[in-house]
C-alpha cells in the first residue's frame, strides 16, 4: 500500500512538471507571434519615418544649393548692369551652371531688373522641380538681390576727391541739379553731423542714377536737401583716375603766337572789341582775360595758362572744338605777389555769352576740356546759362563753383570740392569719358 502511494506521488510530480513545460512552450510561442504582428504593423510607420528623414535631408541640401545658385546668378548678373537683357541672360546661364536650368521640369529662373526702380540692382529667384519620397519640406525656391557699384570713376558724373573736408560737396539754393545717366561720389570722411561731407540745403532737388559718399563708421551726410535716389554710404574711396597723367609742359618753345608775354616777362593777354577773334594754341605766359562783345574762336589744340588764369566776362560766345585749357603758373620767374601775372590764377567763366568747348579727340588728353595744376588751389567758377561742354573738368586741388541754369552738356566733373548755388536748374548729360579705375564692385543686398 505504501509503495502505491509513493508511485502515485511521483507520477503527480512528473505530471505537474510536464504541464509547466507545456505551458512555458505555449507562452514562448505566443510572444513570438505577437512580435511578428507588431513588426508587421510598425513597418509602414518605420518606412514613413525613414522617408521623412530622407526628405528633410534632401530639402536642406536642395535649399543650400538653391541659395548658392541664386547668390551666384545675381552677383554675376549685376556686373553687366545696367544692360538688363545681358544681365538676365547671364543670370540664367549661372543658374543652369549650378544645376537649375530655366524651365527644366517646369521650374523657372526669374530675373527682375531694374529692381524696385534701381537700374543697378537685380533680383534672381531660382526654383527647383518637385523631388521627394514622402513629403516636400519647405519652400523649394531661393532669391537673392545684388547691386553693382561702379569701380574707379565709372558711372560717376561728379567725383569729389578731397578726403577730409566738410562740405566737400555743398549744394544750396532752389535750383535742380539733374545728372542724366550718371552718379555722384563724395570721397570725404568728414564726421561733423551738422556739416557733413555731402551737404545739401535749400529747396532744390538733386537727381542722379546713384549718389554715394564714403563711410567709415560716422555719418557724413548733412543738410535738408532732397535727393533722388537717397544717398548711400560706400565703404571705399574712389581713387583719382587721372592722377598719373603727365601735364603739358611750359617750354618757351611752345609759346603761342598770341601770348601776351614771354617766359621771363609774363603779361596777360586782354581781348576786347566787338569783332570776331581767332586765337591759337600754345603757352600763354600771363594767361588770357576776355571782355569782348565779339565771338572768340579757339583753334584746336592745347592752351597752357602759365600764370594769369583764364577769365571771361564778356558777352561774345567762346567756341573751341578739340581744345584743352590747362591752368598753372609760370615756372621761369618768381611768383611774386598774389596778383602777379606769373602766378596761377582762376579759371573764371562769368560772361553772358555761350561757352561751347569740346576736348581733344585723341592723344594723351583726350576729352579733357579744363585741367588745373594740382598745386593751384584757385577755384574755378562756371556761371551762366548758355554753357555747353563736351568733356572732363579736372581740378584735383581746387573747387568747382557752379551757378546759373541750362544744360551743361555731356560732362564729367572730377574736382577736389564742389559747390553749387542759385535758383537755376542745371542738367548734365553724363558721358564716362575717363576710363574706370577698376571693375564694378558687386554686393548682395538681400
Amino acid at each position: 500500500m505504501g509503495r502505491w502511494r509513493r508511485a502515485l506521488a511521483a507520477a503527480g510530480r512528473w505530471g505537474s512538471a510536464h504541464l509547466r513545460v507545456c505551458r512555458r512552450g505555449r507562452l514562448w510561442g505566443d510572444e513570438q507571434g505577437l512580435t511578428l504582428i507588431l513588426v508587421a504593423l510598425l513597418f509602414p510607420l518605420l518606412l514613413v519615418f525613414m522617408g521623412i528623414v530622407i526628405d528633410g535631408g534632401m530639402a536642406l541640401s536642395t535649399r543650400r544649393e538653391l541659395q548658392n545658385a541664386a547668390d551666384a546668378a545675381s552677383l554675376a548678373a549685376a556686373q553687366d548692369l545696367p544692360n538688363a537683357s545681358l544681365a538676365t541672360a547671364v543670370a540664367q546661364d549661372y543658374a543652369e551652371g549650378n544645376g537649375f536650368g530655366d524651365g527644366v521640369d517646369g521650374a523657372p529662373v526669374t530675373v527682375v531688373t531694374p529692381y524696385q526702380g534701381d537700374a543697378m540692382a537685380v533680383e534672381v529667384t531660382v526654383t527647383a522641380p518637385p523631388s521627394y519620397v514622402i513629403h516636400d519640406f519647405g519652400n523649394r525656391s531661393a532669391r537673392a538681390v545684388a547691386r553693382s557699384v561702379p569701380g574707379g570713376s565709372g558711372g560717376y558724373a561728379l567725383l569729389t576727391l578731397n578726403e577730409d573736408e566738410c562740405r566737400s560737396y555743398d549744394k544750396s539754393g532752389s535750383g535742380l541739379l539733374d545728372i542724366q545717366g550718371g552718379g555722384i561720389m563724395v570721397n570725404s570722411a568728414c564726421n561733423n553731423p551738422s556739416n557733413g561731407a555731402l551737404n545739401g540745403v535749400g529747396s532744390g532737388d538733386v537727381q542722379a542714377s546713384m549718389i554715394h559718399y564714403y563711410y567709415e563708421g560716422t555719418e557724413t551726410l548733412s543738410g535738408s536737401g532732397v535727393y533722388t535716389p537717397w544717398p548711400e554710404p560706400y565703404g571705399a574711396r574712389v581713387p583719382d583716375p587721372l592722377a598719373s597723367l603727365t601735364p603739358p609742359g611750359t617750354s618757351p618753345a611752345s609759346i603761342s603766337p598770341d601770348s601776351g608775354g614771354t617766359a621771363e616777362s609774363p603779361a596777360t593777354l586782354h581781348i576786347t572789341g566787338s569783332g570776331p577773334t581767332v586765337i591759337q594754341p600754345g603757352v600763354y605766359y600771363g594767361g588770357i582775360q576776355m571782355s569782348a562783345s565779339g565771338n572768340l574762336v579757339f583753334a584746336s589744340g592745347i592752351y597752357v595758362m602759365a600764370g594769369g588764369g583764364f577769365v571771361y566776362s564778356g558777352s561774345g560766345d567762346l567756341n573751341g572744338n578739340g581744345v584743352m585749357i590747362y591752368n598753372t603758373n609760370d615756372p621761369y620767374v618768381p611768383q611774386g605777389n598774389p596778383a602777379s601775372p606769373a602766378r596761377c590764377q582762376r579759371i573764371d567763366l562769368r560772361g553772358s555769352g555761350n561757352n561751347v568747348f569740346t576736348g581733344p579727340a585723341s592723344g594723351p588728353y583726350t576729352d579733357i576740356v579744363f585741367w588745373q595744376d594740382i598745386a593751384c588751389d584757385k577755384s574755378m567758377t562756371l556761371e551762366g546759362s548758355g554753357d555747353s561742354l563736351g568733356g572732363v573738368i579736372y581740378l584735383p586741388g581746387a573747387e568747382l563753383a557752379m551757378s546759373g541754369s541750362g544744360n551743361l552738356g555731356p560732362v564729367q566733373i572730377i574736382v577736389d570740392t564742389f559747390d553749387l548755388s542759385g535758383s537755376g536748374n542745371i542738367a548734365i548729360e553724363f558721358v564716362n569719358y575717363v576710363i574706370p579705375g577698376g571693375d564694378p564692385v558687386v554686393r548682395l543686398l538681400e
